[in-house]
């Protein structure tokens, strides 16, 4: 079943915007919801993602949507004043990307626990997902 969409254009600030309000209210179920659109959105080609080469845009949406979702996760900003670490520091890149990490671990337990129909097998492949993506960042 497609998502139902409104059809308002929607510009690159807003987007973002909207991820990190999501981001912000801790995933909750609308945001959930929302963020499964965009992936629908993001596979289907009518959501482009401009930090993406038509390459690399292809390579992310062939991964499913868990790999779109941790994808937009991750390209959200991050406020700077949550930094502790010097600008333009290798500590800050690593602080951005632990940033990253727990942000991606955060949607997939929340992710499973509103998403009751998952198979097991499917649950564990989240799991493991998360995992690896934890690991680029140790």
């Amino acid at each position: 079943m497609q998502p139902k969409v409104a059809k308002t254009f929607m510009t690159n600030n807003d987007f973002w915007k909207h991820i990190e309000t999501i981001i912000a209210q801790g995933f909750d179920a609308h945001g959930l919801k929302q963020l499964e659109e965009y992936a629908e959105l993001f596979i289907s080609g009518r959501l482009v993602y401009q930090r993406f080469s038509p390459l690399e845009q292809h390579g992310c949406a062939a991964g499913g949507s868990n790999h779109v979702i941790a994808s937009l996760l991750a390209g959200a900003g991050i406020d700077p004043s949550s930094l502790s670490t010097p600008e333009g520091s290798f500590q800050r890149e690593r602080e951005c990307a632990e940033t990253q990490a727990n942000r991606i671990e955060q949607w997939a337990k929340l992710d499973l626990d509103h998403a009751g129909d998952l198979s097991e097998r499917l649950a564990r492949r989240k799991c493991n997902q998360v995992r690896q993506w934890k690991c680029v960042c140790d």
